[in-house]
């Protein structure tokens, strides 16, 4: 049983037939991570893992390099939620949820 979760990507690489891919930071379940997993792109088949992400504050930080000073935006929060069976699957495969 699978579990469809819309997320951006941060990166992905493609060789051959697989895809390697991170997705940008989201919140799953009040908590933020991010997504690391490889996909086939013949058969669809592939495996996914859920990494915790420590996101900064809210206060954007500014960095002075001599007269540049540069922002750096915050990541986007995306709320995802789930049904009570695509979550006791997720448990099943050993997430903390």
């Amino acid at each position: 049983m699978g579990i469809n979760i819309p997320v951006k990507l941060e990166t992905s690489q493609t060789i051959g037939n697989e895809i390697n891919f991170r997705s940008r930071p989201f919140v799953f379940n009040g908590i933020w991570v991010k997504v690391v997993g490889t996909m086939n792109t013949e058969t669809l088949d592939g495996r996914v893992r859920f990494e915790r992400f420590q996101r900064e504050t809210r206060v954007p930080r500014v960095i002075s390099q001599l007269t540049d000073i540069k922002r750096i935006p915050e990541v986007e929060e995306e709320t995802i939620g789930l049904t009570e069976a695509e979550m006791a699957a997720l448990r099943r495969e050993g997430l903390n949820i």
